[in-house]
């Protein structure tokens, strides 16, 4: 059962992106999932790095789109 509320290139663009900023993190030294979640919590842009734009690419998304990308993924069959 497809769940998603979002078309096709929005799903794309946050998954494109949260890889990114995941591997930004990584690269940087930092534990990507808890800084992820605090700026998911927070609203706070200082939990990314903007180590290969991945703070300015992360502010162009919505916080709740976000995630429900998430929460799509996870519960998907």
């Amino acid at each position: 059962m497809a769940i998603s509320t979002m078309s096709e290139d929005k799903n794309r663009l946050i998954d494109e992106t949260l890889k990114t900023v995941f591997e930004a993190l990584e690269e940087k030294g930092y534990k990507p999932i808890p800084q992820i979640l605090g700026y998911l919590f927070t609203d706070d842009l200082t939990y990314i790095t903007p180590h290969k734009k991945a703070r300015d690419l992360l502010k162009e998304l919505d916080r709740d789109d976000i995630g429900m990308r998430i929460l799509e993924v996870y519960f998907a069959d």
